[in-house]
């Protein structure tokens, strides 16, 4: 990424969950930067095999999914996998994931949650001063819950939280303004989109 200043890989190894025919599969993502942008990072990411949309996964306390190393340490492979909770990880991510898809959402409490995320601390009541790219991206999220996003139909996700969550990953991760595909997939793995799939699964999964 970024012509070179940042490197990244994925590693799976081979488990995979099926929620009544929606699958999700662990990757552990690992990255580096060569111009200083960003220290060595290593966090869980799920893949939801329908739409390829990603969540990161993490049973650390602070509520940090990625595990950050400096390029002025060493990187001890044993600790950051000690850290990042390897063997109990994605076990808990699918029990969050399981109620998730087991709990009904209303409209109204859905379009609450959209506004939270996209309308930048705006009172709903105040709709109209909302500058019209945020409008945008709240009704482009909105639509994909009720239908259009990949997956909608399944009943895992039809007006399940479950279901919410996804439409705001598949947003970001394939909808999302950027210059380009490059600039995206930054965003939605370690920039501004990551911060928003991380504060909607905190705000759904509670």
């Amino acid at each position: 990424l970024g012509e070179g200043g940042k490197y990244w890989a994925l590693a799976t190894n081979g488990q995979a969950a099926n929620l009544s025919g929606d699958v999700i599969k662990p990757y552990l993502l690992l990255a580096t930067a060569c111009d200083g942008s960003m220290a060595t990072t290593a966090q869980f990411t799920s893949v939801r095999v329908v739409c390829q949309n990603t969540l990161s996964m993490s049973l650390r306390a602070d509520g940090n999914s990625a595990i950050k190393v400096s390029h002025r340490t060493t990187f001890d492979s044993v600790a950051v996998k000690r850290e990042l909770g390897i063997d109990q990880t994605f076990d808990a991510f699918m029990a969050s994931v399981d109620r998730m898809a087991s709990t009904r959402i209303g409209d109204k409490a859905a379009a609450d949650t959209i506004w939270q995320l996209f309308a930048e601390g705006k009172d709903m009541a105040k709709a109209n001063e909302l500058p019209k790219q945020n409008r945008d991206k709240i009704e482009s999220v909105w639509d994909l819950f009720k239908g259009k996003a990949h997956g909608a139909d399944l009943p895992t996700a039809r007006g399940t939280v479950w279901g919410l969550l996804n439409a705001v990953t598949e947003y970001v991760d394939h909808q999302y303004r950027a210059r380009s595909d490059e600039n995206r997939l930054n965003s939605a793995w370690f920039g501004q989109g990551k911060a928003i799939k991380d504060r909607a699964f905190a705000m759904l999964a509670a």
